[in-house]
C-alpha cells in the first residue's frame, strides 16, 4: 500500500520500504555533526542532505562526508 508522495523527500527521508538505509544515513549524518563539534540543533533534512555547504557550520570535509554518506544511501 502506497501512502506517501514519491518524492525526493519521501525517498531519502520517509519511505519504510528504505527504513534500515535511512537509519545508516541518519546516523551518518548525526557522526559527522558530533565529530566536527558542532554546536546547535541538526535537522536532518533534503536540503542539508543535498547541499550541506548551504550550512556554514559544517566544513568542507564535513560536507564531502554527508555527500559520501547520501551517495552510499542512493546507491543500497
Amino acid at each position: 500500500m502506497d501512502n506517501g508522495i514519491d518524492d525526493v523527500q519521501h525517498f531519502i527521508l520517509q519511505c519504510p520500504r528504505h527504513q534500515e538505509v535511512h537509519s545508516d544515513l541518519e546516523k551518518a549524518v548525526i557522526d559527522v555533526w558530533t565529530v566536527s563539534r558542532n554546536e546547535g540543533n541538526l535537522i536532518i533534512s533534503v536540503p542539508l542532505l543535498l547541499v550541506p555547504d548551504t550550512d556554514s557550520r559544517l566544513s568542507r570535509p564535513d560536507c564531502l562526508d554527508i555527500l559520501t554518506a547520501l551517495f552510499e544511501f542512493i546507491t543500497r
